[in-house]
């Protein structure tokens, strides 16, 4: 028996009743039940200048914000998802990233701490940025 595919984002998107189509100079924006949502002419979550998709709760306030450049979760020097709740996550290229302390947090305090894609201890990620300062001394002295 052949599986079948899971619809993609946009197609889930349609499925759930598109309110309004609006189109601009990168794509579309399509206001839904589930929230508003930004794609470019290749259907792909995609926005340069703000979020790219708003999940609403109970049709009313957003629950979560989403930064997609060309598909993948993707903001350099903020989260790229927001939570209602106060968790927020940095992603860059589609994986979990941040290079200057966790890359997740969550309103308990709880923090995760990634590095392109791979977890880390909160030990491993002060040695590797360690390390990478130690490289950047030893070639800044060795030019």
């Amino acid at each position: 028996m052949m599986q079948q595919q899971q619809p993609t984002h946009l197609e889930q998107t349609i499925n759930d009743g598109v309110i309004k189509r609006t189109p601009m100079s990168e794509g579309y924006i399509l206001m839904t039940q589930r929230g508003v949502f930004y794609y470019n002419f290749d259907g792909v979550l995609h926005r340069t200048d703000g979020p790219a998709a708003e999940y609403v709760a109970r049709g009313r306030c957003v629950a979560r914000r989403e930064w997609h450049v060309q598909g993948k979760l993707h903001r350099v020097d903020a989260p790229a998802v927001e939570y209602a709740d106060g968790t927020w996550a940095y992603w860059v290229d589609g994986e979990r990233h941040c290079e200057t302390g966790p890359a997740v947090v969550y309103p308990n305090g709880d923090r995760g701490w990634y590095s392109h894609g791979r977890y880390m201890t909160e030990a491993a990620f002060v040695e590797m940025l360690k390390i990478e300062q130690e490289t950047r001394e030893f070639f800044s002295q060795n030019a």
